[in-house]
């Protein structure tokens, strides 16, 4: 993973996170990827991918995160609009404490986490908020209905792809695993392998 530096702070925003501009964790990493994948099936159509990724020397790591994101959507066909630093978000963020208490007046029950999300979300023109179920515990449908918001998880199901033979299938790795051993366009067809859910699963679903 890149290296990085951070404020001496408990509580910081991850536009604060600078990256380390020395070449050492880049070639540390690349090394260890070429070693890691070097007999994978697509191993030449991805490597130099990757290395075109670490290439990229922002001062940010917010911004080399959108640019990874950017580039790997091209990849696999991904034609999802993204949009960095928008000057909505940071507006929320501004006025944040007053549209809270603006909020619980008709919902007591609202944190700043939902404020954020719903408050973004009108400010964007869209009705529906999707969030990995990973977020299940931090957002609650009825308070988004509340506000003329739908609010999904996304639960991915269970992928198993070939990667190396004669061993066990390893779950749950990074999207280099699944394109190192299946393309850019054997990775794709896995993109549709998930659940919509209008709220939150139950444990051990």
């Amino acid at each position: 993973r890149p290296e990085v530096r951070k404020p001496g702070s408990s509580k910081i925003a991850i536009s604060q996170v600078l990256l380390v501009q020395d070449q050492y964790w880049r070639d540390k990493l690349l090394k260890s990827l070429w070693h890691a994948y070097k007999r994978a099936a697509f191993v030449d159509e991805v490597y130099p991918k990757v290395e075109q990724l670490l290439a990229y020397k922002p001062e940010k790591l917010s911004e080399f995160n959108y640019y990874a994101i950017e580039n790997i959507c091209k990849w696999l066909g991904i034609k999802t609009k993204l949009i960095f630093n928008a000057p909505e978000l940071q507006q929320v963020e501004e006025e944040l404490d007053d549209l809270l208490a603006h909020y619980q007046q008709s919902d007591p029950t609202i944190d700043k986490r939902q404020v954020r999300v719903i408050e973004f979300c009108k400010r964007r023109g869209t009705q529906h908020y999707m969030n990995t179920v990973a977020g299940a515990h931090l957002y609650f449908p009825e308070v988004f209905q509340k506000q003329g918001l739908e609010l999904s998880f996304v639960q991915s199901r269970p992928v198993v792809y070939q990667q190396f033979e004669g061993r066990p299938f390893v779950p749950n790795l990074s999207i280099i695993d699944v394109m190192m051993h299946l393309g850019f366009e054997g990775a794709s067809r896995h993109l549709g392998a998930y659940d919509l859910l209008s709220e939150a699963p139950q444990p051990g679903a």
